[in-house]
């Protein structure tokens, strides 16, 4: 029995699979399966992606689609094509409507498929943040995770300060001094 991950997997590792007859479960993220299915549902169509290239969710969209996409290269954008916008659905709504901005000329759909989750807690940190003082922040999540990394992103850019890090375990707490720290938030990513 195979289980496959939320942010997707390799069509051709889905394809062996089948090939082979094995039992699989697809728990993808009904989010990342939304672009997917935007991609099986419009052949032949021009698709500009934003995202991390190396995110899983990335690479499995990748794996389904043959040609006829840009990822992240606005340089590239064809005046004479209407492309369909696919995204990562772990940024934050700000990157989203950033990238957006550049993109509104050669975009026909403009649907913004992100994830609940992340999106709640960006929104839940930048509150805080804009709100209260803290001395110090933990982030508890992966170093490589996009939507911790989201959330480190948003700290730098609304507070200036670098009283903060990203923790996955006590020992990385407790490696901080504290010595005139009072207010700590605590917040974790969503991997």
């Amino acid at each position: 029995i195979i289980i496959f991950g939320l942010h997707g997997y390799y069509k051709q590792v889905l394809d062996l699979l089948i090939a082979r007859k094995f039992i699989y479960f697809d728990i993808c993220c009904k989010f990342v399966r939304h672009n997917l299915d935007i991609v099986k549902n419009k052949n032949n169509t021009n698709y500009f992606i934003i995202g991390n290239e190396n995110h899983m969710e990335i690479k499995y969209l990748l794996s389904f689609l043959d040609k006829n996409y840009l990822v992240n290269n606005y340089e590239k954008l064809d005046k004479n094509k209407n492309y369909v916008l696919l995204n990562q659905t772990t940024m934050s709504i700000d990157t989203y409507d950033s990238c957006l901005d550049k993109l509104h000329n050669f975009i026909k759909n403009k649907e913004r498929n992100i994830c609940v989750e992340p999106a709640k807690r960006y929104e839940i940190f930048k509150k805080h943040l804009l709100n209260n003082t803290y001395d110090y922040v933990f982030l508890v999540g992966d170093k490589t995770s996009a939507n911790t990394n989201n959330l480190l992103e948003i700290y730098y850019k609304t507070t200036k300060n670098n009283n903060i890090s990203i923790v996955t375990t006590l020992n990385e707490v407790e490696k901080n001094n504290f010595n005139n720290v009072g207010k700590v938030l605590v917040l974790s990513g969503t991997s």
